[in-house]
């Protein structure tokens, strides 16, 4: 496949690495040319496609103070139009999951099957809201965490069916950036 992809980044943060206030919003967008072959288990030999497809994706985050506590929320959507997603490599698709998606599924196990495999699919939307509080005022970068997220992957709008994660964590805001560690729920 020949892709050419553009993206677009605007920040109004009080910080960059650990935001507590402020919205960020990135907008992707992408042109290509696709030559894919695909082995079915139900069709003798082997199926093919070529053709254009355009994929276009946009990723939200809110953070807000809420009193003595931190909130944000995160909302993003992904569609790859395309007569015959065959065509379409596989890293240019969508999938679910993982720590910057839906928690409490594993990394990219969100998404269509094919012969029961999670491949990536043509639509994708993911939600995510979060509370974060310090734990003591002794260790001010130490945060407790608690989260519900949202989403998954598929080939249609009308195919989509969304799952819940929720779960807690401890945060560290290092001088680095934030370091994480949540436990979640599917």
């Amino acid at each position: 496949a020949l892709f050419l992809n553009y993206q677009w980044l605007r920040r109004d943060l009080d910080n960059i690495l650990m935001p507590t206030s402020g919205t960020a919003l990135g907008l992707q967008g992408g042109v290509g040319y696709g030559n894919g072959t695909l082995e079915r288990s139900d069709v003798p030999g082997t199926s093919s496609a070529r053709a254009p497809f355009v994929r276009a994706y946009a990723r939200f985050n809110a953070y807000r103070p809420v009193g003595s506590w931190f909130a944000n929320a995160r909302l993003e959507a992904g569609h790859v139009f395309v007569n015959d997603p065959i065509a379409v490599p596989d890293p240019i698709l969508f999938r679910a999951g993982g720590d910057n998606s839906v928690r409490g599924y594993g990394y990219r196990t969100l998404g269509p099957r094919i012969n029961g495999v999670v491949v990536g699919g043509r639509v994708m939307t993911t939600g995510s809201v979060e509370l974060e509080h310090r734990i003591t005022e002794r260790l001010p970068s130490l945060f407790g965490a608690v989260f519900a997220d949202v989403g998954s992957a598929a080939d249609r709008w009308n195919e989509l069916r969304p799952v819940f994660g929720y779960g807690a964590g401890v945060h560290y805001r290092s001088p680095v950036g934030p370091l994480r560690l949540d436990v979640a729920y599917g």
